[in-house]
């Protein structure tokens, strides 16, 4: 298994094929085995990094949601992790955490179903941001935090504590 993609040893398919076309209830069964391998390797086909113009329009936390950016993640996040692209990831967490706060509860219930994206949204949070938003977002986190996603607010608190460190080396 790569990257969580069934590796599939190149001589193994012409084998299989080759064995099953010798008779109709063979070619059923082929059709059983190429359909079963379409669905295996569909999830592995990566997408392709959406034009800069229309990714940036696409992750502007005026407009979007986290449920937006959770479905860029999951569409294009292992495919478009330049730095371009990470920081518009970047300023879509800085502001929503900061000027969004609101929105909070479907970041928490994104980050309870997939672990792997409040990884990603805590990474986001870096000294690329503005001091501003990391201060406000940091607030939000100490002050307006619900009770049952303290666990969440307590490691954003930590990630924004850690980019004004980051801002302060800058500086």
């Amino acid at each position: 298994m790569i990257d969580g993609c069934i590796a599939i040893h190149p001589r193994l398919p012409v084998s299989v094929i080759a064995s099953m076309v010798q008779n109709r209830r063979g070619l059923y069964w082929l059709a059983v085995f190429l359909a079963v391998l379409i669905l295996l390797i569909q999830p592995c086909v990566a997408a392709e990094c959406p034009e800069f113009d229309q990714f940036f329009k696409e992750i502007d936390p005026t407009k979007k949601t986290w449920n937006d950016l959770y479905r860029l993640f999951t569409s294009y996040s292992s495919t478009c992790g330049n730095r371009a692209y990470a920081e518009g990831y970047s300023d879509f967490v800085a502001q929503s955490l900061a000027q969004y706060w609101d929105r909070f509860d479907e970041l928490d219930s994104l980050t309870k179903r997939d672990p792997n994206f409040k990884h990603f949204v805590l990474r986001q949070i870096d000294g690329t941001d503005s001091e501003k938003d990391i201060k406000m977002m940091l607030n939000n986190a100490r002050k307006r935090c619900p009770s049952a996603q303290s666990a969440l607010c307590k490691e954003i608190e930590k990630a924004a504590l850690s980019a004004l460190k980051e801002l302060e080396q800058y500086e």
